[in-house]
């Protein structure tokens, strides 16, 4: 509401069978994206010096964090802080 945005009636998950080591437990991301979007089509107005400037936002949809590898001086590291946890992503 805050954006704007159309809010679909119906929503669809995607699995995705990834071989990672960020995610170790299932070897599964779950992902939402087109054409099931779960809002579209919206924008945010922002002040920018006195002057009201509209941002359009195409869409917003979720997945799942799989948590971060980094690659540095020939070892990985792996974080799992947030794996697991829904995130939304945003296309302005």
């Amino acid at each position: 509401m805050a954006l704007n945005m159309d809010i679909a009636t119906e929503s669809k998950f995607d699995r995705k069978k990834l071989f990672l080591p960020q995610i170790i437990r299932k070897h599964i991301k779950f992902s939402q994206f087109d054409p099931t979007n779960w809002v579209e089509n919206g924008y945010i107005d922002i002040e920018v010096g006195g002057k009201t400037k509209r941002i359009g936002i195409t869409r917003l949809h979720m997945e799942e964090d799989a948590g971060k590898s980094t690659h540095k001086d020939g070892y990985s590291l792996v974080d799992l802080n947030r794996q697991g946890y829904t995130i939304n992503r945003d296309c302005v």
